[in-house]
């Protein structure tokens, strides 16, 4: 089974009296939708031929049992470690539950002031390079023209990978304000393999648009490194000067992850007062180091409940960074 494939959705806790039973750490939101699962794998198949016996549920812990381990001092020695599914067993949103999912984290980001939201197919991994398919396009434009905003702020679409032009039709189709691209020009090596921006392609589709719709393009993206020799303030003035990037976005190296300062300053050197933005890893407590030196902040992780990208956005973490930076 390929890892790309599999779903974290638990691991083995402590435990649980002599007969090798131990207290099951769900990971699933609400967490007793684990007890909808029964074809678990377990991490680099550590146990020979493992098979979950059952999993009952008291009060609000669960607790399990594997057909191969009855005793504690077994057991004791798997303490920690996770339990996978295949993403194919796992259900199916209807396309009215992603929407009403999505509305929620809508709601949270804009009572909780925010200047403009980011709307992507973040949950599509393993994702596609730079070419999504009918069905996905169709479906996205379906979510952002059904979702309610109801504030006047700056709505974004971002299509992972990489797919400008799907997110340009999709802004024109929902009248958003900007698209997000990771690699407009240049090349990086991704974990969907070697990207090449399309800087003439993305432009040339841009000026048959309806509507005005800027570029914010990412420089140096996370989940990916440059070609040898490359130099981040070379490809940040590229962006500006050759690609047609109305904002030059500065990740760390993976979601959630901090930037690094000194690119952050080299970036801050060539692109012009009010188009640099940080995409990743800003929290409420670093957020004081950032702010005479970029002008967008695009916040993710650090919103979400427990700071993982699987929950829900919380408004009170909202709220808290907003204050300190208004």
């Amino acid at each position: 089974m390929k890892k790309n494939k599999l779903i974290c959705i638990g691991s083995i806790g402590k435990p649980r009296g002599l007969k090798g039973e131990f207290f099951l750490n769900s990971y699933c939101n609400p967490p007793e939708n684990i007890l909808n699962y029964s074809n678990f794998l377990i991490e680099d198949n550590k146990i020979v031929n493992f098979k979950i016996t059952y999993i009952k549920k008291v009060n609000k812990k669960f607790y399990s049992k594997i057909n191969s381990i009855n005793n504690i001092d077994e057991i004791k020695e798997y303490t920690n470690l996770k339990l996978f599914i295949n993403s194919e067993d796992l259900p199916k949103l209807s396309i009215d539950e992603i929407i009403d999912s999505a509305q929620e984290d809508v709601n949270s980001l804009v009572y909780g002031g925010v200047d403009g939201i980011i709307i992507e197919n973040f949950g599509d991994t393993p994702f596609v390079k730079n070419d999504i398919s009918k069905r996905t396009l169709a479906s996205f434009t379906t979510v952002v023209e059904n979702l309610s905003i109801e504030r006047d702020i700056k709505v974004g679409i971002n299509v992972l990978r990489n797919d400008g032009l799907a997110a340009l039709a999709i802004a024109e189709a929902t009248k958003s304000q900007f698209v997000r691209i990771n690699v407009l020009n240049n090349t990086m090596y991704t974990d969907q393999g070697v990207i090449e921006g399309d800087a003439h392609g993305v432009n040339q589709f841009k000026s048959s648009l309806n509507s005005y719709v800027e570029i914010y393009a990412d420089v140096f993206v996370k989940h990916a490194v440059p070609p040898p020799g490359s130099k981040i303030e070379n490809h940040a003035d590229e962006l500006i000067h050759r690609a047609g990037a109305d904002v030059v976005i500065v990740t760390g190296d993976g979601t959630g992850h901090e930037i690094n300062i000194d690119d952050l300053q080299k970036v801050r050197n060539i692109v012009p007062q009010g188009k640099l933005a940080i995409g990743s890893g800003v929290t409420s407590t670093n957020v004081d180091a950032y702010q005479d030196l970029a002008d967008i902040l695009i916040v993710g992780t650090s919103f979400k409940i427990d700071n993982d990208v699987a929950k829900r956005v919380d408004i009170n973490r909202v709220e808290e960074l907003v204050r300190k930076i208004k």
